[in-house]
C-alpha cells in the first residue's frame, strides 16, 4: 500500500466518524428527553475522539498501528475485554425525538455494529495486507466502542438486575 491509498482510506474513515459525531449531535440536539440528550452528546464526544485518533493515525502514516500493542502506537481504552455480541440480539430502533434511553442506547449499539461490520468486511476482501490490517484495526477500534456501548445498554435495559 503506498502513502496516497493509506491516505484515501483515512480519509474515508475520517469521514465516516465526523458523519457519525455530526449524527449523535443532531439527534441530542432534537430529542426531547434529556437523559438521551445526555447519552447521545456523550457518543457525540466519543465520535470526535474517534476522529482525533484517526487524523493522528493519518499524520503519523501509521500504517502497521495497533489499537493494543507494537507499533508504538497503544490506545489502552481502546483494547477488547470480551465482545458478548448483544448489538446482534438488539432491534435498530426507529428515530424519533421521542426516544427513550433504552431505545437512544440501541440505535447507538446498531450504528457501531454496522460501522465495526463494514471495516471487518473491508479487511476480509482487501487482498493488500497493510490495508487489510488497516481495516482490522479500525474494526477493532469501532468494536471497542460497541462493547462499551453494550455495556450501557446492559444497564439500562435491565436496571432491575442490578
Amino acid at each position: 500500500m503506498n502513502k496516497k491509498e493509506f491516505d484515501e482510506i483515512m480519509d474515508m474513515v475520517i469521514a465516516a466518524e465526523v458523519e457519525s459525531f455530526e449524527f449523535y449531535r443532531d439527534v441530542a440536539a432534537k430529542s426531547a428527553d434529556e437523559h438521551v440528550k445526555k447519552i447521545f452528546l456523550q457518543f457525540a464526544q466519543d465520535e470526535q475522539d474517534h476522529v482525533a485518533i484517526t487524523k493522528n493515525i493519518k499524520a503519523m502514516d501509521l500504517e502497521t498501528f495497533s489499537f493494543c500493542e507494537g507499533a508504538g502506537y497503544k490506545i489502552a481504552q481502546m483494547c477488547i475485554v470480551g465482545d458478548y455480541k448483544i448489538s446482534e440480539t438488539v432491534q435498530m430502533p426507529k428515530l424519533s425525538a421521542d426516544l427513550n434511553p433504552v431505545e437512544a442506547i440501541a440505535l447507538a449499539l446498531k450504528k457501531e455494529e454496522a460501522a465495526m461490520n463494514a471495516y471487518s468486511s473491508l479487511a476480509e476482501v482487501a487482498e493488500d495486507t497493510e490495508k487489510k490490517h488497516v481495516f482490522a484495526e479500525l474494526a477493532k477500534m469501532e468494536e471497542a466502542h460497541k462493547v462499551k456501548i453494550e455495556d450501557l445498554y446492559t444497564n439500562a435495559a435491565f436496571g432491575e438486575v442490578w
